[in-house]
């Protein structure tokens, strides 16, 4: 366990991203910032409102912005609230998947579950070694 690390990611289509943890901080927090060709989604999942920007070539435009309030209130840290209601909204959709109902957009393949650690995993080890690791993905 670490107090603080950083992790910069390069995938196979070039496209980068980086992770920042800071654990001894005196507000928990998780903040998103996405960032594309066409623009970009910044927020913060203990406010529930993300800010959606898209790039405007106009003349004398920059950006078109868009708020968007979740309003998801409450204990965002007990059981209904695990990783922002990440965790219960998951077991519902493997409930739903079980019944034979369709997942919801968010699930993703058991591969890219395994990925998604493997990264975290090999971020671990990049530490440990200082070093830059390499992950072959299949």
């Amino acid at each position: 366990m670490v107090d603080h690390q950083s992790v910069a990611i390069e995938f196979a289509d070039g496209a980068t991203a980086t992770l920042n943890m800071v654990g001894g901080a005196a507000k928990p927090s998780r903040s998103l910032h996405l960032v594309g060709t066409t623009g970009e989604i910044q927020g913060n999942l203990e406010e529930s409102r993300f800010v959606i920007r898209h790039i405007d070539p106009r003349p004398g435009h920059e950006y078109s912005e868009e708020v968007v309030d979740l309003t998801i209130g409450g204990d965002m840290t007990g059981a209904f609230g695990g990783h922002g209601g990440g965790d219960l909204r998951l077991m519902a959709d493997f409930v739903r998947l079980i019944h034979g109902e369709a997942p919801s957009i968010a699930t993703t393949t058991l591969a890219d579950s395994v990925n998604g650690h493997l990264i975290g995993f090999r971020a671990d080890v990049a530490m440990d070694e200082r070093r830059v690791v390499e992950i072959a993905l299949e």
